[in-house]
C-alpha cells in the first residue's frame, strides 16, 4: 500500500471560512485563493494552538494582508470567531481509506496538540502516523521536512501522494518528486483519489484495491 500525506488543517479539520475570505478579498481586491493562505496560515495554527491569542491572530492577518487596514475590523472578527473547527469530509473517510493506503498526517503543529484534537476527533486515530513540524524539527514548506518525513514513511517521493490546501506547501512537495493534490474542494479530491485506484466511498471492510 502507498502512503498518502494529509496535511490537518484545511484537509481534515476546518472551519467553513469562505464568508470571511469572500469579504476580504472583495474588499480589498485581492484573490480568492491569496487570501485563504493568509487567513488560515500559520498565523491561525498558533492561535488553534493557543500560542497567541484571537487579538493578535486577527492583528498578523491584517498587516500580511495588502493594504489590511481597510477592512472594517469588527466585521472581520466577527465573520471569523463566529466559526468552529470541525471535520471536513476528507476526515469521515479515513477509515476506509486506510485500507486501501498507509495515511500519514503531516502538519506543522506539536504532539501535545495533536493528543488535543484526538479527543475531541477519534477518527484523527484512524491513521498510521502523524508527523508534526514539532517531532521532524522544521515546517512545511521546507524542504526538509518532506525529506524527513518520507524516512520516517520508509517511502520514496514517487510512491507518495501528498494532499495539502497550502499552495506552497504542495509547489515544495512536488520539487523533491512527491505526487501531490492542492486541495480546494472535496469532490475533486475524492474524484483524484479514484483516478489513482483507490475507491473512497467504499465499505472498510471491501478487500483493499491498492
Amino acid at each position: 500500500m502507498n502512503p498518502i500525506f494529509l496535511d490537518l488543517f484545511g484537509v481534515l479539520l476546518g472551519t467553513d471560512q469562505s464568508t470571511a475570505i469572500h469579504y476580504v478579498a472583495q474588499t480589498l481586491g485581492h484573490p480568492y485563493h491569496q487570501t485563504r493562505e493568509i487567513l488560515t496560515g500559520e498565523s491561525q495554527m498558533q492561535f488553534l494552538r493557543r500560542e497567541i491569542t484571537f487579538g493578535e491572530y486577527l492583528e498578523q492577518v491584517v498587516q500580511l494582508l495588502p493594504e489590511g487596514n481597510q477592512l472594517v475590523m469588527r466585521q472581520l472578527q466577527q465573520l471569523l470567531s463566529s466559526q468552529l473547527v470541525a471535520e471536513l469530509p476528507l476526515c469521515g473517510l479515513l477509515p476506509v481509506l486506510r485500507d486501501q493506503a498507509q495515511i500519514w498526517i503531516t502538519t506543522n503543529t506539536t504532539s501535545r496538540h495533536i493528543r488535543q484534537l484526538q479527543q475531541r476527533h477519534p477518527a484523527l486515530q484512524q491513521v498510521h502516523g502523524i508527523m508534526t513540524s514539532e517531532m521532524i524539527g522544521t515546517s512545511k514548506p521546507d524542504l526538509q521536512f518532506f525529506t524527513l518525513a518520507l524516512e520516517i514513511a520508509e517511502a520514496r517521493a514517487g510512491e507518495v501522494l501528498f494532499i495539502d490546501d497550502s499552495r506552497r506547501n504542495v509547489d515544495a512537495a512536488g520539487k523533491i518528486g512527491l505526487q501531490t493534490h492542492y486541495y480546494t474542494d472535496f469532490e475533486i479530491a475524492a474524484q483524484h483519489l479514484c483516478d489513482l485506484g483507490l475507491n473512497p466511498q467504499s465499505d472498510p471492510s471491501s478487500d483493499s484495491v491498492r
